[in-house]
């Protein structure tokens, strides 16, 4: 998670991005505490990290049906309303994001409701990376909490029946701003020995921030990736509140 938010921390360094918070929950029962961001334009972005031992395994209908990773769909969704309402209700514009390593799903039950982006797609959460990004289907969510509701088929999703005070337009704005997206790069977390997410870092600090370039020929952009993994990490335990004169200015 510390290379991923420092990836982020890049825009910070840039101006691009104004505010941000990390490992911070927001609203009661926090769906996307890994990190929130402002921009300079005030988008509100706030993203969810997940790793997982196999990164081969497709994305499973359960992630989003169970709480095995605190990603239960209904929960998400009241993560979602809450955060607009509350801490996020003076942004201008707003997005979530759930970051995976698994690869796309292909369990049919899942596709049904989770489907690929064709248009307004955001892109990659790390520039130049290859993922695949996906969002949920509101229509089709809701006819099974209509049918669960009314004694009907129980469906996957069914649990949204108990979700009582939702209405079908905060559903659909919940999933018109919710980006699922898989197949997130792999990391060594040795940036001696990068892999592909550590690569991506890198050559940010090389093409944006200038490290090594003139007149930063003197700042290697292995030790300024690691200054910025560093950061990530203290503002993850809390020792620090990261902001723009903490994480330094491009010369």
């Amino acid at each position: 998670m510390g290379l991923l938010v420092a990836c982020r921390l890049v825009d910070m360094l840039l101006g691009s991005v104004v505010q941000v918070h990390v490992d911070e929950k927001l609203v009661i029962d926090d769906r996307f505490d890994d990190l929130s961001t402002i921009d300079i334009d005030g988008h509100r972005e706030r993203i969810q990290f997940k790793h997982t031992e196999n990164p081969d395994r497709p994305l499973t209908l359960g992630t989003f049906t169970t709480e095995a990773r605190s990603l239960r769909l209904d929960l998400v969704v009241a993560c979602i309303l809450a955060d607009r309402s509350g801490p996020g209700r003076d942004a201008t514009s707003y997005s979530y994001r759930i970051v995976l390593r698994d690869t796309f799903p292909v369990d049919p039950v899942l596709t049904a409701v989770l489907k690929p982006l064709a248009e307004n797609d955001p892109g990659p959460f790390l520039s130049e990376s290859v993922t695949r990004r996906f969002r949920f289907d509101a229509a089709a969510l809701w006819t099974q909490r209509n049918a669960s509701a009314t004694g009907g088929t129980i469906g996957p999703f069914s649990s949204f029946a108990d979700y009582q005070t939702l209405t079908f337009d905060d559903l659909e704005w919940a999933c018109q701003h919710l980006v699922i997206e898989v197949g997130a790069p792999s990391a060594s977390a040795d940036l001696a020995a990068p892999d592909t997410a550590e690569r991506l870092l890198l050559n940010r600090m090389r093409a944006e921030v200038g490290a090594e370039a003139f007149p930063n020929v003197d700042r290697g952009a292995v030790d300024v990736a690691a200054a910025m993994i560093s950061t990530a990490r203290a503002a993850r335990q809390g020792r620090v509140v990261v902001t723009a004169e903490l994480v330094g200015k491009p010369s």
